[in-house]
C-alpha cells in the first residue's frame, strides 16, 4: 500500500524495496554492487547516510521518491523506511545538531518531529531538510515547507488526485519496484504525436511494478 508519508499533491511516486532485492540470493549478487556504485555516484546521500549512521545495505527497508505537480525542482519528498530505531536515531542526530557536526543543524526543535538542515560541505549550494515521522520514518526535502506538509499526523496520504491515490493504494508491497506517474503531470509537448500519445493522453495516469 501507499506511504502515509506523501504530499497532496503528489503526481509522480517511485518505490524501491531494498529488503525484497537483498532477500533475494540472486538479486543480491546484482543488487549490492549495483548500490555501491550508486552511493560513489551519488555521493550526497552517501554522506546522508554517514550523517544518520545507517547502513543502507542492512538497515534499508524501502525508498520512496515523491514529487509534485507544478515541476519546481525543490517540491521532492524522499521517504526512507528501514529496522534502524527510532529513538536512537533522533538521539544522533541530535548531538550532531548541537556540535555542529557534519553541517548539521536544528532548524525546529518540535519534541516530536524536530526538523534539521544539512548544509553541503565545502559551502557548496543546495541544503537538505531531515526529519524522523512519529512512526520512524526518515523524510528528506530540499523545501521545509514540503517537508512540514507530509510530517502532520495523518493516519495515509490525503491526496488531491483521487484515481492516482487509488493507484497507488493498490502496489503490492513485496514488489522490488512500483513506479506511478499522474496523467495530468506528464508533459505532452514532450511525446511525439501519434495514436500512441493520443491514448496515453486520455488516460488518468500510468503505473506498473
Amino acid at each position: 500500500g501507499q506511504d502515509r508519508l506523501l504530499p497532496s499533491d503528489t503526481s509522480f511516486l517511485l518505490t524501491v524495496n531494498t529488503r525484497a532485492a537483498l532477500q533475494s540470493a540472486a538479486l543480491r549478487e546484482l543488487f549490492v554492487p549495483w548500490c555501491k556504485t550508486a552511493l560513489e555516484k551519488a555521493p550526497n546521500f552517501g554522506q546522508l547516510a554517514d550523517i544518520l549512521g545507517i547502513d543502507p545495505l542492512t538497515e534499508l527497508w524501502t525508498v520512496s521518491v515523491a514529487t509534485g505537480s507544478n515541476r519546481d525542482q525543490d517540491r521532492i519528498i524522499v521517504v526512507l523506511r528501514g529496522s534502524w530505531d527510532k529513538q536512537s536515531l533522533a538521539g544522533r542526530l541530535l548531538e550532531k545538531s548541537k556540535r555542529m557536526e557534519s553541517g548539521l543543524s536544528l532548524v525546529n526543535d518540535n519534541k516530536q518531529t524536530p526538523v534539521y538542515q544539512w548544509s553541503r560541505p565545502g559551502g557548496k549550494p543546495g541544503s537538505v531538510f531531515i526529519a524522523l515521522s512519529t512512526d520512524g520514518g526518515i523524510v528528506t526535502s530540499p523545501a521545509k515547507d514540503y517537508l512540514a506538509q507530509v510530517l502532520r499526523p495523518n493516519e495515509k496520504a490525503d491526496l488531491s488526485d483521487r484515481h492516482f491515490q487509488d493507484s497507488i493504494a493498490a502496489m503490492n508491497p513485496r514488489a522490488l519496484a512500483f513506479v506511478a506517474v499522474s496523467g495530468t503531470s506528464i508533459d505532452w509537448s514532450m511525446v511525439p504525436e501519434g495514436k500512441a500519445r493520443d491514448a496515453f493522453k486520455s488516460s488518468r495516469g500510468l503505473s506498473g511494478h
